[in-house]
This record gives structure tokens, C-alpha cells and sequence, in this order.
């Protein structure tokens, strides 16, 4: 009885300070509205022109190719390994090429959409989680690697430890069982057409959700900085790292892409600078967080796993990253 006290009065103050938080944002948008939606403009200006005309395609086309059984398909050629290794089903190996070639959320989203199907199960939609989550090279290398770092070299070791962390990070929470759950392809008995306009339903309402992540958390990010807290949060750490360092880890906890903006238009050396990015990139900040739950949590997976999948894969990620970059630079 005590302890159910307890916890219930624990929730009942977490509660509170989300609801005074929301009003204090509330508030802060009344007091301010041209520079918040500014802030915001922009944010959803950069997921329109960077995020957008990428992941529109990958999520349709991929929505198409699920539903036509292709994940069974790629999974005959490729799903051994994965087999072995996650102790999974073989469709996992399409879920795990989509994410490093198409980045967030598509790993998320394409679990969801296998777990939906009854290819697979909820356990075993974990174990995909911890190594299928993964920003994309388009990302990498086309908007971090050339647009803001304006070197390759950068991009390519920054893409490489982040993708080798998600395939080791699957060893630590495999199916130790090794017993996949496998079912037998279902065959497609829905038309072309019906399976184009599905999938041009779910794309759409999928990455519209996206583009409202990045245009909030772009905005909080903003509002965050403009009243200081971020350098409060940040003063502690000025003994451990230049403030720079700090502030742009802050703001990519908070947005990704915000922080990767950051942190490469500072002055840090690369033995800094790249493991800082990995990581952003890597943990994918609260924005890329929700998105991901968006789909997760339709299918029983909780937060709290998800943040421990990440921490552990940021982890790995960072390590590699230092070692690439003593090597390499």
C-alpha cells in the first residue's frame, strides 16, 4: 500500500511539472510569438528542404515493398546471418538495410509495419530495435558530411562507427534462444492499386508526423537557448569541455540536426568534433526519439527500452569514432 503510495505520488509530480513546463511554453509563445514562429518556420523550412524529399520516397517505396512480401524475399538471401547472430527472423535483414540506407524512423516504422503483418514477434521486435535504428547516409554524408562539415573524409568515419555500433549493439540484446519465430510468406492477394493508395496514405500521414517532431523540438531548442538555459545547463561541464562542445550536445539532444549545425561551425579540433557528431547522430536527440516511439509504442515496445537501446549503441558509436579518427586523422 506504501509503496503504491508512493508511486503514485511520484507520477502525480511528474505530472505537474510537465503541465507547468507546457504552460511556461505556452506562455513564452504569447510574450514572444514573432520569434518563436520564426524559430519554428525554420525548423519546419529545413525538415521541407533537407528531410523531407528524402524521406518521403524511402517511405513509400518501402511501405509497397512490405506489403508485396519483399521483406520475405531479401530475407532468403540475406536473412542467415541474422539468423545466427540476433537469433531473428530473416526479414530482419530487410528492416536493418532500409535503416542504414534510409536512416530515421524508418527502422521504427518498418518493425511496426512487420510486427502488424505477424512476421514477427514482440520480443523479437526488440531485439531488431537495438540495431535497426540508425540515421541514413544522406543524411551523413550529404547534409552533415558536405552542406555543414564540407568534408567527406569527416562524414564517411562519423557514418561508418555509427552503422558498426547498431550491428554490435545487437549482440547485447539478442535472442539468446536463437529460436526465430518464422512464418511462412503470405501471399500478396491485394491489388496494385489498393496497395499504391495505402501506401500513399501511411507515407504521407508518416512523414507529416516527422515534419511536426523536427518543427517543434527546431523551436524548443531555439526557445531554450534565448532564455539561457542551455548555457546554465551547460556551466558545470566548462571545466570538462570548451562550451561550445556542450551547448551543441545540449541542442542535438534536444533536435539532432540542430546540434550537427552547431558543432560543425565551431572551431573544435576533429578529435572532438567527430565523436561529438557520432554521438548526436547516434542517440538521434528527443525529436528523433519520439518519432521512433511513434511507431514502437503501437506495438507494445516502451521508451525506456528504446533510450536503453540507444544509450548503449551511443556508446559503442563514440568509442569507435575516437579510435577511426586517432587513426585516420
Amino acid at each position: 500500500m506504501i509503496v503504491h503510495y508512493r508511486v503514485k505520488k511520484l507520477f502525480g509530480i511528474k505530472h505537474l511539472f510537465l503541465k507547468i513546463s507546457l504552460l511556461f511554453i505556452l506562455i513564452a509563445l504569447v510574450v514572444r510569438p514573432d520569434k518563436l514562429m520564426d524559430s519554428c518556420y525554420k525548423g519546419l523550412l529545413l525538415f521541407a528542404v533537407n528531410v523531407l524529399p528524402a524521406l518521403l520516397p524511402f517511405f513509400f517505396f518501402s511501405k509497397i515493398l512490405t506489403s508485396l512480401n519483399f521483406a520475405d524475399d531479401l530475407g532468403r538471401l540475406l536473412g542467415k546471418p541474422f539468423i545466427k547472430l540476433y537469433g531473428v527472423p530473416p526479414c530482419a535483414s530487410y528492416v536493418f538495410s532500409m535503416s542504414v540506407i534510409s536512416g530515421y524512423p524508418i527502422g521504427a516504422k518498418l518493425i511496426s509495419d512487420l510486427y502488424k503483418s505477424g512476421s514477427i514477434t514482440r520480443n523479437e521486435a526488440k531485439t531488431i530495435t537495438a540495431f535497426c535504428s540508425t540515421s541514413g547516409p544522406m543524411f551523413i554524408l550529404g547534409s552533415v558530411g558536405a552542406a555543414m562539415l564540407n568534408n567527406k573524409s569527416f562524414a564517411i568515419v562519423i557514418y561508418t562507427a555509427h552503422c558498426l555500433s547498431a550491428f554490435i549493439n545487437g549482440f547485447l540484446y539478442r535472442n539468446k534462444k536463437n529460436i526465430p519465430h518464422v512464418v511462412a510468406p503470405i501471399p500478396c492477394a491485394k491489388k496494385i492499386d489498393s496497395v499504391l493508395s495505402e501506401s500513399i496514405y501511411s507515407s504521407v500521414i508518416s512523414v507529416l508526423t516527422v515534419g511536426a517532431y523536427v518543427g517543434i523540438f527546431y523551436m524548443l531548442a531555439d526557445l531554450f537557448v534565448s532564455l539561457g538555459i542551455i548555457s546554465f545547463i551547460v556551466k558545470p561541464f566548462g571545466f570538462i569541455a570548451p562550451n561550445v562542445l556542450t551547448s551543441g550536445i545540449a541542442e542535438g539532444l534536444i533536435e539532432m540536426t540542430r546540434g550537427c549545425y552547431v558543432l560543425s561551425k565551431s572551431a573544435l579540433t576533429e578529435i572532438l568534433v567527430i565523436p561529438a557528431l557520432t554521438g548526436i547522430i547516434t542517440v538521434g536527440g528527443l525529436s528523433v526519439t519520439l518519432q521512433s516511439m511513434t511507431f514502437l509504442k503501437e506495438i507494445g515496445i516502451k521508451t525506456s527500452f528504446y533510450i536503453a537501446t540507444k544509450t548503449t549503441q551511443t556508446l559503442i558509436a563514440v568509442t569507435l569514432s575516437f579510435i577511426f579518427t586517432f587513426i585516420f586523422f
